[in-house]
């Protein structure tokens, strides 16, 4: 499960026009939804590279169905997208861990695998080991 960036949903809503959010906060959120998406690329790249079917889907667009025949749900983001993601499961056999994908402007209390982005290149890599 992948996240959706603060910077994709004020875009989809039309309000980047305005002064105050063009000059303040695009060029931050641009930069986090990069990170978030580099990090978020490598790890499924990575399992694929390792033989896993993968199956993303956007936070957004989660359904209940999207975890038949799942053995496992990792959800790429942060707090947020993990509580979005553990509150659709409704089997309580389907472990579910969560990836923070930018832990340096994210706490994440409840996202066990941190992946700063300047350590992708050695830390994806040991959390797809740590799957195993």
């Amino acid at each position: 499960m992948r996240k959706t960036t603060k910077f994709e949903r004020l875009r989809a809503t039309g309000l980047v026009q305005s002064q105050y959010v063009s000059k303040n906060l695009i060029s931050t959120w641009k930069e986090a939804t990069q990170v978030h998406k580099e990090i978020a690329n490598n790890v499924i790249n990575e399992m694929e590279e390792k033989g896993r079917e993968v199956r993303v889907q956007r936070d957004y667009l989660l359904k209940e169905e999207d975890f038949e025949g799942v053995d496992l749900v990792c959800s790429l983001g942060g707090d947020g997208t993990f509580l979005k993601t553990a509150s659709m499961i409704k089997s309580s056999n389907l472990p579910i861990v969560g990836v923070n994908t930018d832990p340096a402007r994210s706490v994440g209390h409840l996202t066990s695998i941190p992946i700063p982005f300047h350590e992708r290149s050695r830390e994806v890599p040991r959390f797809i080991d740590f799957l195993d």
